[in-house]
């Protein structure tokens, strides 16, 4: 059964398959690394993978992008619809080719990613425009920075007006500091991680490690922005919201690929919100969905569905404390 209309979640953002490779180490500038395997392209972009996240949690997930009339963009929306995710509004062009993403792996687990744009490209505020009831009528708009800027703007724009509760994953950050100001400054909750705060407070990762709660409330402050969901990787996160700082405690877990947590921690931090629970249980939530997701190589295929996750928790030792959470 599918979730009531109520609680439908609009992902406006990218699709990029992606072309892992696994190594070592990542190559310096001019180097020539030997890799020890690769995997033939994989459904990404984080507008897809999120939007996969929330679906397999159980979220009403509809989908807003644009991909080629090529095979990459056919086995996507092929994918996107076998996951349960409406991709009835997909814009298809003859134009641009779908989007892609290049993905090398190191022994630790932590990813370097080079996207190519594509068809995203043209997720821009004409299109958005066209599929403006998708968003008027969602719970919950949740959107990143891989497709056309002023798509993004128009979209967060719309959610506002519409008092929808927005989401925008501020990767990757713009290096417009303006056009970064005034996109960012338009949502409800900001999901940065540790590199894209320090480029957003124009600081250093090293700064935001050490005092990270310091970090998201200058976030917070510098763009004008309600809450501030700031995620730390195996060190967990900090939410910053109603001049309050909760700090959520990483879990230890065998960690072996990391390249899709973060959008599991957004996909499932939207999921909560459409469900209604509070900004605090929704995010304690996506901390422990993300940590589950890094246990497994690749990206769609780490991205955990409602049925396993009692067992999954239960196997990795992740408690979750809040009663609405089971």
């Amino acid at each position: 059964m599918r979730p009531p209309i109520g609680e439908r979640i609009v992902v406006v953002g990218s699709h990029a398959p992606a072309i892992m490779v696994y190594s070592d180490r990542i190559p310096t500038k001019g180097e020539t690394v030997m890799a020890s395997s690769y995997a033939e392209p994989q459904d990404g972009g984080k507008g897809s993978l999120q939007a996969i996240a929330a679906a397999r949690l159980g979220g009403n997930v509809v989908f807003l992008g644009c991909v080629g009339r090529d095979r990459l963009g056919e086995s996507g929306l092929e994918m996107l619809s076998t996951e349960g995710v409406d991709v009835s509004r997909v814009k298809q062009s003859a134009e641009l080719p779908t989007g892609a993403g290049f993905v090398i792996i190191d022994h630790f687990g932590e990813p370097a990613i080079l996207t190519a744009i594509g068809a995203n490209a043209l997720v821009n505020d004409s299109y958005i425009a066209k599929n403006q009831d998708r968003i008027r009528e969602a719970k919950v708009l949740l959107t990143q920075l891989e497709t056309n800027l002023s798509g993004v703007l128009s979209a967060l724009l719309l959610a506002r007006s519409a008092k929808v509760i927005s989401i925008l994953n501020p990767a990757p950050v713009p290096s417009d500091r303006r056009v970064m100001h005034r996109i960012v400054s338009k949502a409800d909750i900001l999901t940065p991680n540790a590199i894209e705060a320090a480029e957003l407070v124009q600081s250093t990762v090293a700064n935001v490690l050490s005092d990270p709660a310091a970090a998201a409330t200058e976030i917070q402050k510098r763009f004008c922005v309600e809450s501030v969901v700031l995620t730390l990787g195996s060190s967990g996160a900090v939410v910053a919201s109603d001049g309050h700082i909760l700090k959520l405690d990483g879990w230890s877990v065998p960690a072996v690929d990391a390249t899709g947590a973060g959008d599991a921690f957004s996909g499932a931090l939207a999921h909560g919100l459409s469900k209604g629970w509070k900004l605090a249980d929704a995010a304690e939530f996506a901390n422990c969905v993300a940590a589950a997701s890094v246990t497994l190589h690749g990206t769609v295929c780490s991205m955990p569905f409602a049925r396993e996750l009692k067992d999954i928790f239960s196997r990795l030792k992740i408690s979750i404390s809040s009663p609405l959470i089971c």
